[in-house]
């Protein structure tokens, strides 16, 4: 036998949680690519000039020759660029020429929403109509120099590897037991 029960207040409260939690899963997964995407975009930025002839690709504003105070993450490589270019170019317009390609990067915005979305569209439906930007393109190359310049391993063997090095510098008669 049955006894039927009115649908009270503590019902409601589990249902509506068993919605918030699979709101908050899916918000989750979709705040995962974005922030994978917005860190990749920032150390790019961080690391990276861009050599390209093409103005239109980033702000002509921030090119190599014109650098603002704002722009100083990439002011030392900008500097040390500048020095090896015009100390092995003579004639001062084709030294000139070579540093106005290397760009900072720098994006607006709506720029970089356009790209996560063009590379979000290009995951799910590249293989039967890849529309490939240029932006893109730059933009896979940065991640995976990324991806392969930020290798746990790698960087504890260059480090293991520099240890050895200044201790043989150093003192060449010693033992080293690596």
């Amino acid at each position: 036998m049955r006894k039927r029960t009115s649908y009270n207040l503590f019902d409601l409260v589990g249902d509506l949680g068993g919605v918030f939690e699979l709101l908050i899963t899916t918000g989750g997964v979709f705040l995962m690519h974005v922030s994978q995407h917005s860190f990749t975009l920032s150390a790019i930025k961080k690391l990276y000039l861009v050599k390209s002839t093409d103005s239109q690709l980033f702000d002509h504003r921030h090119s190599f020759h014109k650098v603002h105070k704002a722009d100083t993450p990439l002011k030392g490589i900008q500097k040390y660029l500048h020095v090896r270019v015009t100390n092995l170019v003579k004639d001062k317009a084709l030294a000139q020429s070579v540093l106005s390609r290397h760009r900072t990067i720098n994006l607006s915005t709506k720029q970089e929403c356009k790209l996560y979305f063009t590379r979000l569209y290009n995951f799910f439906f590249g293989l039967c109509c890849s529309s490939k930007t240029r932006l893109t393109v730059l933009f896979d190359e940065g991640e995976r120099r990324i991806e392969k310049s930020l290798d746990i391993v790698k960087i504890t063997k260059d480090i293991k590897y520099l240890k050895m090095l200044t201790t043989f510098k150093i003192d060449p008669d010693i033992e080293t037991k690596f």
